[in-house]
C-alpha cells in the first residue's frame, strides 16, 4: 500500500505571475551564511554569537555589524567584516542547495505564467 502525499505546491489558476526570493526561498542558504558570519568574526578575533545573528536574518549587513558591536562592545569595520563574510560565502557557494519543493513550481510552471527572482 502506498501512503505517499503528494506534497507539490499547486498554482491557483487565478495566479497571472510568481516572484521568487533567491535565499531561503529558493535554495537553502541560512547554514552558510551562519558559517560565513562565524569565519569573518574568527578573523577578526571576535566571537560568533550564533543566536544574536540568526536574529538578525534579512537584515542589511553592515547595519549587522553595527548592531553586533553594540551587542558586543566592538569596534569592527562593518565593511571589513562583510567583505570576509562574503569571500567564505563565494568560496563556499556549491555548499547551497535547492529547497525541491519550491524549484519544482519553477519547472512545472516555467512556460505557463511569468516569473521573477528579486
Amino acid at each position: 500500500m502506498n501512503l505517499a502525499i503528494d506534497s507539490r505546491i499547486e498554482i491557483p489558476d487565478s495566479v497571472k505571475g510568481l516572484i521568487f526570493d533567491c535565499d531561503g526561498t529558493l535554495v537553502d542558504s541560512m547554514t552558510l551564511h551562519m558559517e560565513a558570519w562565524a569565519d569573518a568574526l574568527r578573523s577578526t578575533g571576535s566571537t560568533f554569537d550564533y543566536e544574536f545573528f540568526f536574529s538578525k536574518k534579512g537584515m542589511k549587513e553592515e547595519e549587522i555589524v553595527v548592531l553586533y558591536n553594540i551587542h558586543m562592545h566592538k569596534n569592527l569595520d562593518p565593511g571589513t567584516v562583510v567583505e570576509a563574510k562574503h569571500a567564505f560565502f563565494r568560496r563556499h557557494l556549491r555548499e547551497v542547495r535547492p529547497i525541491e519543493k519550491v524549484v519544482d513550481v519553477v519547472y512545472r510552471y516555467k512556460n505557463m505564467v511569468p516569473m521573477a527572482v528579486v
